[in-house]
């Protein structure tokens, strides 16, 4: 959406999970993102202000139906 214009600060507390995010950056031909791991709550201690802000936040746990077929029995969906 920004035409690799501008910056993009992505932040994961999990080191993991940057590794995947780097790849899938790269994978998209992103060029615009610094990749972080900082606590998102000391951000403001790195970066002095933000334009915008995307928080992707973690979900009920849903995802792991696919692994455990009676998750989905047990929380009554489906």
């Amino acid at each position: 959406m920004m035409k690799n214009q501008g910056l993009i600060i992505a932040n994961d507390l999990n080191r993991k999970r940057t590794k995947a995010l780097s790849a899938n950056i790269h994978r998209l031909g992103v060029t615009n993102t610094i990749i972080v791991n900082y606590d998102g709550r000391k951000l403001s201690k790195h970066f002095k202000k933000f334009d915008r802000a995307l928080l992707d936040a973690p979900c009920s746990g849903l995802g792991l139906i696919s692994k455990d077929p009676e998750i989905k029995s047990k929380k009554g969906y489906g």
